[in-house]
């Protein structure tokens, strides 16, 4: 896709990857290569690593759904993830794409802080006025869940893997790429769920 890109006059290409330390993981490994092939497509390019994004609590099916019922199950035990904004990782793919500085550097994208997904949920509850618990569950028994509600068995997998990485600490640390490219602070967990809890996103479900 690379190279064609560059045939029909691309000049540059942004790839938004994840962040990781672990070359054992499938995920990692698949993001290695991925990466390397951006790297030969002939085309000036960023790499963009970016932590869980913030999103995945209020949109989407993956998340949003479990929370609005009031209980968040995942294999993620007491692990941290450092999550940032989305809107910070557009922001800093436009820098890329529009500034020469950023040509052939690869940057590691995270909020300012690491949470658990216990803590996460807790700041969720708190701004949106109700009990909502997280709890802990087997990898194994996560994935059959995903299976059942109809999630492919290769996105189930992933899923899952990127959880357990979160149960085994290997991504609980910070990054400076939000400052290093936008010379700003990355936006902080508390601001994101001020502003979803604003719009009523995790309300209870509605009984049926």
């Amino acid at each position: 896709m690379v190279r064609a890109a560059g045939e029909a006059g691309v000049r540059r290409v942004v790839l938004l990857s994840a962040r990781g330390r672990d070359e054992r993981r499938p995920t990692q490994r698949a993001t290695q290569a991925v990466e390397e092939a951006v790297r030969r497509g002939g085309v000036g390019w960023t790499v963009l690593r970016a932590s869980w994004f913030m999103q995945n609590f209020g949109e989407g099916g993956l998340l949003l759904p479990p929370l609005r019922a009031g209980e968040l199950a995942l294999p993620a035990g007491d692990g941290g993830e450092a999550f940032v904004d989305a809107e910070d990782v557009a922001d800093a793919a436009v820098a890329a794409l529009g500034d020469d500085r950023h040509l052939g550097r690869v940057y590691d994208l995270s909020g300012p802080e690491v949470l658990s997904f216990g803590e996460a949920t807790a700041r969720i509850a708190a701004a949106a006025g109700r009990e909502l618990r997280y709890v802990p569950v087997p990898a194994g028994s996560y994935t059959a869940a995903l299976l059942a509600h109809g999630v492919p068995a290769a996105l189930a997998r992933t899923v899952t893997e990127l959880l357990e990485r979160v149960a085994a600490h290997e991504v609980a640390y910070l990054s400076e790429g939000v400052r290093e490219v936008l010379g700003r602070a990355p936006r902080t967990f508390d601001a994101y769920v001020a502003d979803v809890a604003a719009e009523g996103r995790w309300r209870a479900e509605p009984a049926r």
